[in-house]
């Protein structure tokens, strides 16, 4: 990604796409949850009318669940294999089908970064009732390094963040995949915080998982499970149930268990249609802006505020390297208390907890967000 030299007068999300927001209310903590489209409303009918229409309306939501699984394929550069997404109730149910997934065996370990979401780090913690080791490593500015330099003879699995919650920094996938594969250890990547605002490179992960509410656009209540190599569902120890089922009639007669080939055999009940439909329509808005233009333009922005906040030597968590960061600044504490409570009274929306305040710039975002953000700051130091 090349980083833009200035910030465009023009958000490549127009703001009049959202409920809510205005020049009066800039909205920069899409990193907890993004505002939501106005379109939604269209949605919600959407399914209202398929769920009036009984058995053909079921047909219809089928059909739009296939349709937002090859919007997420398309968005994670692997538009041919939307077979291989499954939606989950949240990325640490997600996580959860992942680690069922795997043929763990006594004496194993896996790695994990110690200052991870705690979703990342809770997921894997009965694996020591199966003699599996689960290793947190402190990462600092290098965590790609500490993770392979913590790498042993039993370990089966890394799970990393992308882009971390806390701090902004992106990870070197390209990096992590070739040095672990080489030693046939799975990568598992969190992208909750670099769907939909940066490229996502899936096909260097064996497992990508990530929540819809946040820089996807969509709501909560799902995200998304991709496998580059689909486990077998008969051998997980996954949660199945009829949705996993390739023929529920045989089974219902005879008790014969067929799985689906595809993902959706990791979906044991009912999908959230609702919640699915709405990913597709956050997903559907990015791409009709423009990916590539969304990725910059945010990028951009985050670049402008950090050089802002250097020049005015306040401390910032997130690097300076553009390869090594996404699209949310974090200003460590007790600066960062201090300012998240100017923004607030100024009627700026940011993030502000675990040590740090945090803003995070998307599409929608542009020039005058940046004014009074700044405006807000100094007028705080």
């Amino acid at each position: 990604m090349t980083e833009r030299t200035r910030t465009s007068s023009t958000p490549p999300l127009s703001p009049d796409l959202f409920h809510g927001l205005s020049q009066e209310k800039p909205h920069l903590c899409c990193g907890s949850a993004a505002p939501l489209l106005r379109s939604m409303a269209g949605v919600l009918h959407a399914y209202a009318e398929a769920r009036a229409d009984g058995m053909s309306g079921r047909a219809v939501l089928e059909r739009a669940k296939d349709d937002a699984a090859r919007r997420v394929a398309e968005l994670i550069g692997q538009p041919s294999r939307h077979d291989h997404v499954a939606f989950a109730p949240s990325t640490g149910h997600a996580l959860d089908v992942v680690c069922r997934s795997m043929d763990w065996r006594a004496g194993d370990d896996m790695l994990v970064l110690k200052e991870e979401y705690p979703s990342l780090l809770l997921t894997w913690r009965d694996l020591g009732k199966q003699g599996v080791a689960v290793r947190a490593i402190p990462g600092g500015d290098e965590p790609e390094a500490a993770i392979l330099a913590a790498v042993g003879p039993r370990t089966r699995l890394a799970c990393v963040s992308h882009v971390s919650w806390r701090t902004g920094l992106r990870l070197d996938l390209d990096r992590l995949s070739r040095e672990l594969r080489s030693k046939g250890i799975k990568l598992v990547v969190d992208a909750a915080h670099s769907l939909g605002v940066l490229p996502v490179p899936a096909g260097l992960c064996d497992a990508v998982v990530g929540c819809a509410h946040k820089f996807m656009l969509g709501m909560h209540g799902v995200s998304i499970l991709y496998w580059n190599d689909l486990p077998d569902p008969a051998t997980s120890r996954a949660p199945m149930g009829w949705y996993s089922l390739a023929d529920m009639d045989r089974f219902c007669d005879d008790g014969t268990t067929t799985f689906k080939n595809n993902a959706s055999a990791f979906e044991p009940g009912n999908p959230a249609f609702i919640s699915i439909l709405a990913l597709a329509e956050g997903i559907g808005t990015l791409q009709r802006a423009g990916l590539a233009a969304v990725s910059d333009h945010a990028a951009g922005l985050a670049r402008e505020f950090r050089d802002f906040l250097a020049g005015r030597s306040i401390p910032v968590l997130t690097p300076a390297d553009p390869g090594r960061r996404g699209t949310s600044i974090a200003i460590p504490d007790p600066h960062g208390a201090a300012l998240g409570k100017a923004l607030s009274e100024a009627g700026l929306m940011a993030a502000h907890g675990v040590g740090r305040l945090r803003v995070s710039f998307h599409g929608y975002n542009g020039e005058n967000d940046m004014a009074r953000l700044t405006a807000a700051i100094s007028k705080a130091i």
